[in-house]
């Protein structure tokens, strides 16, 4: 029995190899050889013909400061990596895709908020302009810089009194110490110590002698005024009559024998030397469980484990993302569970009350559906099964019936019967995002029931619905249909528009713009209309030179 469980460890080693052959990879392309990588792990991207996934701020091919995924595909086209979602890390501004760092327009910058500019002889230029400091060593200025706290001999210091006053925090090392008025005053006596001088001295001015001056962490202070090293590996120690470093305690992983730190054993966390001069373990490394003072190694799928008395491991939680741990005895692949999807499941646990395994999530792969109410992924790229056919995620109804709940990006979801349909088979705008069918099963009629927000939805003849551009009459129209000459009217207009007094075009209303002509906003809208404008007044947007006007403003606002 445990030959056979050896060989199924070894093949689930093996299975779990192949996954993850290529580094950061998260998901292999089916039957590949040799392996490439469909998709990367988060924070990294897809970098030359599927075979390596690079960081999104890979200092050589990606873009730097993005602080969560990138899209790998426009590398491949423009060599240009852009960050998803807006997503750059602290300190960075993103400007469609591409992080800037607030910093190159002014040192100390935390956010800041950068345009694009078309210079005299026709290429881009950035403009920043700091809209928040790192902290109080920096204050920021009415031209949108943050300027530095800076005080004579002063390593460190910050603005006070709503930036109007400067006090120091830490003075230059050896020569000067800080007084009680935030200042940095010359010590007037450095005390030499080996080859330089004191690193920390006190506010006597009249210093005469070592008694305040402290070494840098690991030395010790000597009666020779010498700094000197306390010992390899101790994180506290203290000098014997003889005027030697003893240590009294090591760093971690570590035991004291003999006034050294020794490494502790193989998979051992924490560590003493008893009276017996025995090593004592008192915690474990990961894939290690403690019995009697040792660690024993559990597998290398086991993250962590117990170690019964008779010596076997009791796995307490698996090592890897696609193993489930069952009645803590071994982890499962959740790939080799069939009646849970077998290589559609990427996740998965054990229930102990149906002794049955539950899928969790699968592969992003968009080749399986998830199955919410019964724990399992299947197939969805069959068009015969067309209750899962693009279907992301769905839930069990009865015998083979299933209703979808969220489509593939190539599919559309067709609301009355819960399934999706390709897009380019059922005949209407790319624009439509919901469909109905308006027909019957054997013979389908499909009419747009959603657009997006780019686009109008139009009802034609026989009241089929669909997606068309807002442009001429159909600027700020949301609904509409096809009269008997053949004319697109609107019927409902976007926020902020009303229908004309033809009741068949929108317009703006009073207390609203037209940002390029295409969608209203309120005017004192603070993201595309103009902060701190009385809607009630009204204003307009000036497409010659693309500025809001404001015919008057709120109280607390210029004009």
């Amino acid at each position: 029995m445990e030959f056979y469980f050896l060989i199924f460890l070894t093949q689930l080693i093996n299975l779990k190899c192949i996954v993850h052959s290529i580094k950061n990879c998260q998901l292999l392309e089916k039957d590949s050889k040799p392996n490439r990588c469909a998709k990367c792990n988060d924070k990294h991207f897809l970098f030359f013909n599927n075979h390596l996934c690079l960081p999104c701020d890979d200092k050589n091919y990606g873009q730097i400061g993005c602080g969560g995924n990138c899209d790998s595909s426009r590398y491949e086209n423009d060599r240009i990596v852009y960050c998803d979602k807006n997503d750059c890390k602290e300190g960075y501004y993103n400007l469609e895709g591409i992080c800037f760092d607030c910093s190159k327009g002014s040192p100390g910058c935390k956010t800041c908020n950068v345009t694009s500019i078309i210079t005299k002889d026709g290429q881009i230029d950035y403009i920043y302009k700091c809209q928040e400091c790192l902290s109080q060593e920096y204050r920021l200025d009415k031209f949108g810089r943050c300027e530095k706290c800076y005080m004579p001999h002063c390593l460190k210091c910050q603005f006070t009194e709503n930036y109007s006053k400067k006090e120091c925090l830490q003075c230059e090392y050896n020569y000067y110490y800080l007084s009680s008025d935030k200042t940095c005053v010359d010590c007037h006596y450095p005390v030499y110590i080996d080859n330089g001088y004191c690193r920390v001295c006190s506010d006597n001015k009249d210093l005469k002698s070592a008694s305040s001056c402290y070494c840098n962490q690991n030395f010790l202070f000597n009666e020779k005024n010498n700094c000197i090293f306390c010992l390899q590996d101790c994180e506290y120690c203290i000098l014997n009559e003889d005027g030697n470093p003893y240590c009294l305690k090591c760093k971690s992983g570590r035991y004291l024998k003999e006034n050294k730190c020794l490494k502790c054993p193989e998979g051992c966390r924490e560590c003493f030397l008893d009276d017996n001069n025995q090593i004592i373990c008192t915690s474990c490394e990961s894939e290690y469980g403690l019995l009697n003072g040792r660690c024993k190694f559990c597998n290398s799928i086991c993250a962590y484990c117990e170690i019964k008395e008779n010596g076997s491991p009791l796995c307490l939680l698996c090592n890897y993302y696609s193993y489930a741990l069952k009645n803590n005895e071994a982890c499962i692949y959740c790939r080799s569970i069939d009646y849970i999807g077998g290589k559609g499941c990427a996740k998965c646990q054990y229930n102990e009350l149906s002794e049955k395994f539950e899928c969790l999530e699968c592969w992003d792969d968009n080749n399986y559906a998830y199955i919410q109410n019964k724990y399992q992924c299947l197939y969805n790229r069959d068009p015969n099964k067309l209750n899962l056919y693009g279907c992301l995620e769905a839930k069990f109804i009865e015998d083979d019936k299933y209703e979808c709940l969220k489509c593939d990006k190539d599919f559309i979801p067709l609301i009355n019967d819960k399934t999706c349909r390709k897009i380019s088979e059922i005949k209407l705008s790319n624009k439509c995002i919901e469909a109905i069918n308006i027909g019957s099963e054997s013979d389908p009629i499909y009419s747009c029931n959603k657009c997006n927000n780019e686009t109008a939805l139009i009802t034609g003849l026989n009241n089929i619905n669909n997606c068309f551009e807002r442009s001429y009459n159909l600027v700020f129209c949301l609904k509409g249909k096809i009269d008997n000459n053949s004319n697109k009217i609107c019927t409902e207009c976007v926020s902020f528009a009303n229908l004309n007094n033809s009741k068949q075009i929108c317009e703006c209303n009073s207390d609203s713009l037209g940002e390029r002509d295409i969608f209203c906003y309120k005017c004192d809208d603070e993201i595309l209309g103009n902060p701190g404008c009385m809607a009630s007044e009204g204003c307009e947007y000036r497409i010659g030179n693309n500025q809001f006007i404001c015919n008057k403003c709120k109280s607390n606002f210029l004009k």
